[in-house]
């Protein structure tokens, strides 16, 4: 009785970790809806150095990311619920990754060498490593949009 139940803990807390991570993703695309609709304030940044800056730091958390997913899709050993999720968190953050890499052209910082282990195999290891990184995610994305709209030096 007590695998049973542990086994129905663990998929009741997969299934609230996918909910969870799919409402973020909304509140980042949301965060990235209204910073395109605030002009003025992204163009206060107080530079275009420091935005490139700000913008391989974005990038290099999105490769990490990606390069999660994607190796957990190579390597397979996920199933079911887990494995749906790869499959489209995965397309998602390559879709982040197109984007920072195209709007910092030349500019963008190279592509570290990553390996996850057990992280991509095994679905606890997975979703705990999951967890982590999603939530890093959103909070750079808060930090760094702070840093994107802070008004330059000397305005006023």
């Amino acid at each position: 009785m007590t695998d049973a139940s542990s086994k129905g803990s663990t998929r009741g807390s997969r299934e609230q970790f996918v909910a969870r991570t799919l409402v973020a993703g909304g509140a980042v695309a949301a965060g990235g809806a209204v910073l395109g609709a605030l002009p003025r304030l992204a163009s206060s940044a107080p530079s275009p150095a420091q935005d490139v800056k700000i913008l391989n730091l974005v990038l290099l958390l999105e490769y990490v990311e990606s390069a999660f997913y994607a190796e957990a899709r190579v390597r397979g050993a996920l199933r079911g619920e887990l494995r749906e999720f790869v499959r489209v968190v995965g397309a998602h953050e390559q879709q982040h990754l197109s984007a920072l890499k195209d709007a910092l052209g030349s500019k963008a910082r190279k592509e570290p060498r990553l390996r996850f282990g057990e992280a991509t195999t095994d679905p606890d290891a997975f979703v705990a490593a999951a967890i982590v990184l999603e939530d890093m995610s959103e909070a750079q994305a808060v930090a760094q949009g702070r840093a994107l709209l802070a008004p330059a030096s000397g305005s006023g």
